[in-house]
């Protein structure tokens, strides 16, 4: 792949899963995005100016990104907009007023985590399969709130109550039936934050609000395209 980068004919490429972290140490450059959450999905070709090789010089660079966090926010703030009496007086980045839902402890995760904060949502609740991978998360994001939902109790312990809903969520994983113990404990979970009850009453219709705004539904964005509906939709 790395090859296929340096050659004229590529001009960048879309970088996926289970890459968005390895591909970092391989860039001359990284946004501040990826840094942030060291996940890049997205590689541009910049050229440096110099056409030619004959001193040994790259002709370019390699610049990564991360449009997963705009790509995360935006899908929100569309599904939000939708419950709006007045959609088109939402600002870029409002503030959400409550908590928000991980599915996920890989780079993409991070990814969301990192947009769920541009909407002022905390805490975040993470749920995954791999203990170690959600401490990597939690570790690399430190000025995060983060919350791990290990057992079914657990969802009662930390959510059961009026104002302590879960108002936005988002999913990370493959989209395809769980397998292990793990996996079917992580949908037994997910299952268990989805039915909890939701205080539509004191959601937001108009803009601004003092509180932030509350939607009237839960939004959950799934970030698997396929299937679709995938099984834990």
């Amino acid at each position: 792949m790395l090859e296929v980068l340096a050659s004229d004919e590529c001009g960048g490429a879309a970088i996926t899963m289970p890459l968005k972290s390895a591909i970092l140490p391989f860039l001359d450059e990284v946004s501040p995005e990826s840094k942030a959450t060291g996940a890049c999905n997205t590689v541009v070709k910049v050229p440096l100016g110099v056409w030619e090789e004959a001193d040994g010089r790259k002709r370019w660079k390699l610049v990564g990104t991360n449009t997963d966090i705009l790509g995360v926010r935006n899908a929100l703030l569309l599904a939000l907009s939708s419950q709006l009496s007045s959609p088109s007086s939402l600002p870029p980045t409002p503030r959400i007023s409550g908590s928000a839902l991980l599915i996920g402890g890989g780079a993409t995760t991070r990814s969301a985590a990192y947009a769920l904060t541009l909407l002022s949502l905390s805490p975040l609740y993470i749920i995954n399969r791999d203990e170690a991978e959600v401490k990597a998360v939690v570790e690399s994001m430190p000025g995060v709130q983060f919350i791990h939902l290990a057992t079914v109790d657990d969802v009662q312990r930390y959510l059961s109550g009026k104002g302590r809903e879960i108002v936005m969520g988002v999913g990370a994983i493959p989209a395809i039936p769980p397998q292990t113990p793990a996996e079917r404990a992580v949908y037994e979970i997910a299952g268990a934050v989805f039915s909890l009850p939701y205080d539509s009453e004191s959601a937001s219709t108009t803009i601004p609000s003092e509180n932030g705004i509350r939607p009237q539904k839960r939004i959950y964005l799934e970030m698997a395209v396929r299937p679709s509906p995938s099984p834990l939709a």
